[in-house]
């Protein structure tokens, strides 16, 4: 039911949008706040008023945006069941990677750990507001904040990644589209024969699969393939042309 929900009105990107923007002002308002304090020194004033107005705007950003943050997830995750079979190999090793230490930078995996790490944030900033005790750990606060709404902001560069580089959730079209975006810059003259079965692998698009019809000596980005690496599943179908 609530996949079924996640996948007819679309409901990631739109949480998603909604959770970068809370908790990066979130965050951006606590860091004015702490600028307005040290401005007053201590004293009634202007930015004195204005710290406390700031402060209150953090608080409630925050609490929206970890609750925005949790429902980011879970909805990515439905998307990402869904999804995972119609993507490619680079498009997966980008959503949840499984190369070591990068797997820790992955969307999926990042997306888990801002997901607690921002219901922590939150739960921190309500407990500062109730204790004068916690209220000395403003400063480890802002900190950490400035490290998750980093960490936040690349989930959200992967993110863009996964739709507009590797067309994910754009059907058979995106990919395509998108490795003919990727492989138009970098071509090499070749001879395509009906039948082969070309692997692209170039920057983000990588061991994507393409039956080609028989053409020869097309330029065009449906023959190219990358001069660095390529993988071609039937090599007497495919010679690219000798120089000279």
């Amino acid at each position: 039911m609530f996949a079924q929900l996640v996948s007819t009105y679309h409901l990631h990107p739109i949480v998603v949008h909604f959770t970068i923007a809370l908790l990066t002002f979130g965050v951006a308002a606590e860091i004015l706040a702490a600028a307005a304090i040290l401005l007053s020194r201590g004293r009634e004033s202007f930015t004195s008023v204005w710290a406390h107005k700031l402060h209150s705007t953090s608080l409630l950003l925050m609490i929206g945006g970890a609750a925005a943050a949790v429902l980011s997830y879970f909805t990515g995750d439905a998307e990402a069941d869904r999804l995972w079979d119609t993507m490619s190999p680079a498009a997966q090793q980008i959503l949840s990677s499984s190369n070591g230490a990068p797997a820790y930078l992955s969307h999926a995996v990042l997306g888990q750990y801002l997901m607690y790490a921002f219901l922590i944030l939150a739960a921190w900033r309500v407990m500062m507001e109730l204790s004068s005790r916690l209220e000395r750990t403003r400063i480890a606060f802002v900190i950490a904040g400035v490290v998750a709404a980093g960490a936040l902001l690349y989930q959200g560069k992967t993110g863009g990644e996964l739709v507009y580089g590797n067309g994910v959730g754009h059907g058979a079209r995106g990919w395509k589209r998108a490795a003919r975006r990727t492989t138009s810059k970098r071509r090499t003259p070749g001879r395509c024969f009906h039948g082969a079965l070309v692997s692209l692998s170039h920057d983000n698009v990588s061991s994507q699969q393409c039956l080609y019809r028989y053409q020869e000596n097309y330029y065009g980005p449906v023959c190219a393939y990358s001069h660095s690496r390529s993988v071609v599943s039937h090599p007497d179908h495919f010679r690219p042309e000798q120089a000279g």
